[in-house]
């Protein structure tokens, strides 16, 4: 049987390659700030408690980014320091928002904003994350390998 520690960080790992997912869908401002998050949730490591409340994070970052808006605490810079327990950083009234909003927001997804700056005339892209660091912003598994696709889709 796994312990505890060992549950924690596989939860943490399938939820961070979730929200490494989700991430392409937001505006290229927000992706750094989302990613300096997605690296502090990593970079914590201890006992127990303090992986329950990493994993707290990663879970409450997922619900946010399903809602399509980027509220506290992640509308900012993490933390230098050590994480507080969710409920002490987060006020209740976001924290029922986001699970309220989250229910019924994963249709933003297909209303993504049409930018013509994202594109220049011949379909290329002119804006985001150069193609060379790509491989860098996703998820690394830990045994076995990872294959990348493309789906393309008219709007219609």
């Amino acid at each position: 049987m796994a312990n505890d520690v060992e549950v924690l960080d596989k939860n943490f790992l399938y939820n961070n390659m979730m929200a490494r997912a989700l991430v392409q869908l937001f505006p290229e401002q927000e992706r750094s700030q989302i990613f300096m998050w997605l690296e502090k949730l990593q970079s914590v490591a201890g006992n127990k408690d303090a992986l329950s409340i990493r994993n707290d994070y990663m879970w409450l970052m997922l619900l946010v980014m399903q809602s399509g808006n980027l509220t506290e605490p992640f509308d900012k810079l993490p933390p230098t320091r050590e994480l507080p327990p969710v409920s002490e950083i987060v006020p209740s009234q976001v924290y029922e928002d986001v699970l309220s909003s989250s229910d019924q927001n994963f249709s933003w997804i297909d209303k993504i904003i049409s930018d013509t700056n994202i594109t220049d005339e011949n379909g290329m892209p002119t804006s985001g994350m150069p193609p060379y660091k790509f491989f860098e912003h996703q998820p690394q598994p830990m045994n076995g390998i990872i294959c990348y696709f493309s789906v393309f889709s008219k709007d219609s």
